[in-house]
């Protein structure tokens, strides 16, 4: 399986950002794990993410450089077995004080993009 854009955010603001989605297996007998990965202008930036079980979990990742116009990309791929994924509520959150101190994060849910 190869990964395939879902959804998008473009980026209104220079800053920190917190994402979320939640993710599941969407076949009926799972065997193996389906994928969940951040890109960022359609090149992979964020780390891999997984769900081994129906039933759908949350993911969040904590990523930085990125300037006002990027685009924020959730791409999802199937298991190697045919297992089909599903995602949701892929949310976008900015911290505006981490720009001065990445210690002391603030984040503000800006964007929702079920």
């Amino acid at each position: 399986a190869t990964y395939k854009k879902y959804k998008e955010i473009l980026i209104p603001n220079y800053g920190y950002f917190r994402v979320k989605f939640d993710i599941q297996i969407a076949s009926a007998d799972p065997l193996n794990p389906v994928y969940g990965r951040i890109y960022k202008n359609g090149v992979a930036f964020g780390t891999e993410q997984s769900a081994t079980t129906i039933g759908y979990v949350t993911k969040s990742e904590d990523l930085s450089g990125f300037l006002p116009g990027t685009l924020l990309q959730l791409w999802l791929k199937g298991g190697p077995g045919g297992e089909q994924v599903q995602a949701r509520n892929f949310r976008l959150y900015w911290d505006d004080t981490g720009q001065n101190n990445p210690y002391l994060p603030a984040f503000v849910d800006i964007m929702t993009n079920g």
